[in-house]
C-alpha cells in the first residue's frame, strides 16, 4: 500500500476540524487521579462532544433510511445495537447485512458517535448496517471485548433471515476494524461465512515503532502516546499469553484458512498507516483478495468527518465503491 501512498499535505479544512476537536478537550481537566492526561470518563465525554460538531444539516437523504434500536442477547449480557435499513435499495445489495464495530481505541465511541457514519455507509452501499455497541475497556479487557465482537457476529449470522438478508459482511474503523476481524474469524467455519470485510484505518498489531508511528504520531489527531494509552486500557496487566498474542497481531487470526475478501483503507497522516499496509499484506499472503485504498491527504478517523468535509466524503465513497464490488461478487 505504501507504494501507492505518496506523502501529501494534510487537507487544510480537515486540519481545522481536528484543531476544533482538540479545543473541545480543553474543557476537561488534563490531569486526573491516575496522573497526567484526561480520565476515561472525560475522554468519553469529549468523544461525544464531537457529535454536534460533526453533524451536518438534515437532508432529503435522511428520509431514505429507517433506523431502529436492537438488543443482541448473548450469554450473560445484552449488547445494544442500532439497525440502519435503506428504503428501496436494490435487491442484490439489500440481501447483505454489514455488522459494524465503531472505533475509539476500545475505550471511547458508542452508537451515537458513529451514527452519522453508519447512516452514510448504509445509504452508499444500499445494505442493512447493524452498529454494535460492544463492552469497552478498561472496565472490560481485551478478551471480553473480542468475545463481544465474535459473539455478536455469530448472533447476526444466525439471525440473517430476520433482517431479510442472505449474506453477512463485517466492518469497522480503527479499533472497530480490529474487532471486525475477530468477528469474521469467529465465522470462518460456518456454512455461509462472512463474505467481505471493510477495514477503515485498522489497528492491526501492537507495535508503536513503525515509521508511521515514529514520523506521524505527534498529531494533530491521533498520536502515538494516545495509542500507547489505548493499548494499556485494552490489554490490561493479566491477559493470557495465547489470547494476548492474537489480540496484538491480527495476522495470527488467519493461520488456519484464507480470510474473506477485504477492503483496507489507509490514511497517510495517521500513526496507524503502516498497520493498514501490514494487514493488507498479511491478508493477501494468506490467500485473501484485498482491495487497497489510500487517502494521502487524510488523518486517522477521517470517515467520521463525512458530513462536514467533502474530501473525506469523497475518499470514503471511493473506498465503499470498492467494498460494494466485493460484496456483490461474494
Amino acid at each position: 500500500m505504501n507504494a501507492d501512498l505518496e506523502p501529501t499535505a494534510l487537507n487544510p479544512d480537515m486540519r481545522q476540524w481536528l484543531l476544533r476537536g482538540a479545543e473541545l478537550a480543553l474543557r476537561y481537566p488534563q490531569t486526573g487521579a491516575d496522573g497526567p492526561g484526561m480520565s476515561v470518563a472525560d475522554r468519553r465525554a469529549h468523544s461525544r462532544d464531537q457529535i454536534a460538531l460533526l453533524a451536518p444539516a438534515p437532508s432529503a437523504a435522511d428520509k431514505a433510511l429507517a433506523a431502529s434500536e436492537l438488543s443482541i442477547a448473548l450469554p450473560g449480557r445484552n449488547l445494544a445495537a442500532r439497525v440502519f435499513r435503506p428504503v428501496g435499495a436494490p435487491a442484490a445489495r439489500a440481501s447483505v447485512l454489514l455488522a459494524y464495530f465503531h472505533g475509539g481505541g476500545w475505550v471511547l465511541g458508542d452508537l451515537d458517535t458513529h451514527d452519522l457514519l453508519c447512516r452514510h455507509i448504509a445509504l452508499q452501499l444500499g445494505c442493512t448496517v447493524v452498529s454494535v455497541d460492544y463492552r469497552r475497556s478498561p472496565e472490560h479487557r481485551g478478551a471480553a471485548v473480542c468475545a463481544d465482537a465474535a459473539d455478536a457476529t455469530t448472533w447476526l449470522h444466525q439471525h440473517l433471515a430476520d433482517f431479510g438478508c442472505q449474506k453477512l459482511a463485517v466492518g469497522g474503523d480503527s479499533a472497530g476494524a480490529h474487532l471486525a476481524a475477530w468477528g469474521a474469524h469467529a465465522q470462518r467455519q460456518a456454512a455461509r461465512a462472512v463474505c467481505a470485510m471493510l477495514m477503515l484505518y485498522p489497528v492491526a498489531r501492537h507495535r508503536l515503532d513503525t515509521p508511521s508511528y515514529l514520523h506521524r504520531g505527534a498529531g494533530p489527531g491521533l498520536t502515538t502516546d494516545a495509542m500507547r494509552w489505548y493499548w494499556q486500557q485494552f490489554l490490561g496487566p493479566h491477559a493470557a499469553p495465547a489470547q494476548q498474542d492474537a489480540m496484538q497481531d491480527l495476522a495470527l487470526l488467519w493461520r488456519d484458512r484464507a480470510p474473506p475478501p477485504s477492503t483496507v483503507v489507509a490514511a497517510w497522516h495517521d500513526p496507524l498507516c503502516d498497520d493498514a499496509t501490514y494487514l493488507s499484506d498479511a491478508l493477501a499472503e494468506r490467500g485473501g483478495t484485498v482491495s487497497r485504498y489510500a487517502a494521502a491527504d487524510m488523518p486517522h478517523g477521517f470517515a467520521r468527518f463525512v458530513g462536514v468535509n467533502a474530501q473525506a466524503r469523497s475518499h470514503l465513497d471511493a473506498a465503499l465503491a470498492l467494498f460494494a464490488g466485493q460484496i456483490a461478487s461474494a
